[in-house]
């Protein structure tokens, strides 16, 4: 699903596809930034979050960056948690995506950009 970017009206609140297979559920409170991301967003629904399944939280800045601390929860079987920097910007066609940056601590996240989506 392409979302063309307009820095004035950010709303990143709904689905998003990582380029590791997996849907970001995201909600935005103000600057606030919250998520849940699951694996195998194209297998079926019983199998979606069994090999890891994450929450983070950030704060939306007014340069389009955050950082957003996440952990891995027990639905799945990887158990790792850390900090991430994003930025929120346009991809190569001028429509929205969310970029990883830097990984500041923690374990390895697999996810380095995300982008909108619809549900199946």
């Amino acid at each position: 699903m392409k979302v063309p970017f307009d820095a004035s009206k950010i709303d990143l609140t709904g689905p998003w596809a990582g380029d590791d297979y997996g849907i970001y559920y995201l909600r935005q409170l103000g600057k606030v930034v919250w998520w849940n991301g699951m694996s195998d967003r194209d297998g079926p629904p019983n199998e979606l979050g069994r090999v890891w399944d994450n929450v983070g939280r950030g704060e939306l800045k007014s340069d389009l960056t955050m950082s957003v601390e996440w952990a891995d929860v027990p639905r799945g079987v990887v158990l790792g948690g850390g900090t991430l920097a994003l930025k929120v910007g346009p991809d190569g066609a001028g429509n929205i995506q969310i970029v990883k940056t830097a990984e500041t601590a923690g374990t390895d996240f697999g996810n380095t950009i995300w982008v909108p989506c619809t549900l199946a």
